[in-house]
């Protein structure tokens, strides 16, 4: 009496099963990574409508000031990736007439509209700029190169984010 054979037959009906099972399997975790990876490089707007774009020749209100924009994120919520705000980088911050100006270098430029600004705050190192859009309440984070002009950036953009 020796070892059981595996018959011929059978080998080949359980190779497909486990090649089966392994494709399942693939399949499946391409499926529910899907919506993350859709959302990681920007997916679709979202219902995020488009951000304003900056006039030509703004009316300055004050000097511009240079510093790193880190990003934008939902108020008290994730980061928002749509139209280009996740991205960080370069930043020159320009009051002006119309809103606050971000231009962002290599990037698209941003208008915060004067009547979507709230308010602005500093948090550490950090100027925080809350305004509306689509409906929704956004935070914007920039450090300023020379921190010492965040407070009156602060005080600008709220009395700004006042104004009727």
């Amino acid at each position: 009496m020796g070892v059981p054979s595996v018959s011929m037959v059978a080998v080949p009906g359980l190779v497909l099963i486990v090649v089966g099972a392994v494709l399942l399997v693939v399949v499946l975790v391409l499926l529910f990574a899907w919506p993350g990876w859709a959302r990681g490089r920007g997916g679709t707007a979202d219902g995020f409508p488009p951000v304003a774009r900056p006039p030509s020749y703004p009316r300055a209100l004050r000097p511009p000031a240079d510093g790193t924009y880190e990003g934008t994120n939902v108020y008290r919520g994730p980061p928002v990736r749509n139209r280009g705000l996740g991205r960080r980088g370069r930043v020159r911050l320009v009051l002006a007439g119309e809103g606050l100006i971000l231009d962002r270098r290599g990037i698209d430029d941003v208008l915060i509209e004067q009547h979507d600004l709230r308010m602005a705050e500093v948090r550490g190192q950090t100027l925080v700029i809350r305004w509306q859009h689509g409906g929704r309440p956004l935070e914007t984070i920039v450090r300023l190169d020379r921190a010492e002009e965040s407070d009156v950036w602060a005080r600008s953009l709220s009395q700004m984010g006042r104004r009727p």
